[in-house]
């Protein structure tokens, strides 16, 4: 299982997290994929690039009650 959003709304959220992330005092961002009806094992993952949190999304490896912590890395643009 794996989530995946709707392509008309990854723009909007593209843009969203990249401001969040952009508005940061930390350069961080906790992004959570807690479902009740997901898989009950937990998964937390080692911060990544807001580029890297796209592309696994883009290749339906974002799971399900997992904890992705976004950074700010060079080369990391909202688009």
């Amino acid at each position: 299982m794996f989530l995946e959003f709707a392509a008309e709304f990854v723009p909007a959220l593209r843009g969203l997290l990249h401001d969040l992330l952009t508005a940061s005092p930390v350069g961080r961002l906790l992004f959570m994929s807690d479902y009740q009806f997901g898989p009950s094992a937990e998964r937390r993952n080692e911060l990544i690039g807001e580029k890297q949190f796209w592309e696994v999304h883009r290749d339906f490896k974002l799971r399900f009650n997992c904890l992705y912590m976004i950074g700010k890395s060079s080369g990391d643009t909202a688009d």
